[in-house]
C-alpha cells in the first residue's frame, strides 16, 4: 500500500514525471500509459484511491501483487484499475501500472507469459 500513496502523492501534486522513475516498473511504459491517459482527458482526482480486494500471482517466477481500487478522476468520473506491483530488487516495489487512474486491469495469463494489462 506504501507504493499505492506514493503513487497518488506524486500523481496528487502533478509529478507525474518522477512518479514514472520512482513508482513505475518501466518509465518508458508509464510515460506511454500516462500519454494515453491524457489522450482520453483522464486526470487523477484530488483523493487517494481506495482498496477494494487484493490478488497474488506468480508468473514466471515473480511474485506480483495486484491491488484492486477504485477512485474518481479530476471531471468527477468514477474509475475502476488495478494496480499491479513486483519487487524491483530487494528493498524496493515497483508498478507495472503506476498511471492508477486510467482504468488499466491486470490480466493474468493463463500461461507462464508476460502479463497483460487492458484499459
Amino acid at each position: 500500500m506504501q507504493l499505492l500513496h506514493e503513487a497518488a502523492r506524486l500523481a496528487g501534486s502533478g509529478d507525474f514525471s518522477r512518479l514514472c522513475k520512482t513508482v513505475a516498473a518501466s518509465e518508458q511504459n508509464c510515460l506511454i500509459q500516462l500519454e494515453d491517459a491524457a489522450q482520453s482527458n483522464q486526470t487523477p482526482g484530488p483523493t487517494e484511491p481506495k482498496l477494494i480486494s487484493a490478488d497474488s500471482y506468480t508468473i514466471n517466477g515473480q511474485a506480483t501483487t495486484v491491488l484492486h481500487i477504485e477512485g474518481k478522476r479530476k471531471d468527477g468520473a468514477d474509475y475502476f484499475s488495478d494496480f499491479a506491483v513486483i519487487r524491483k530488487d530487494i528493498r524496493n516495489l515497483v508498478s507495472l501500472t503506476a498511471i492508477f487512474w486510467s482504468g488499466t486491469r491486470f490480466v493474468q495469463p493463463t500461461s507462464p507469459t508476460t502479463p497483460t494489462a487492458t484499459t
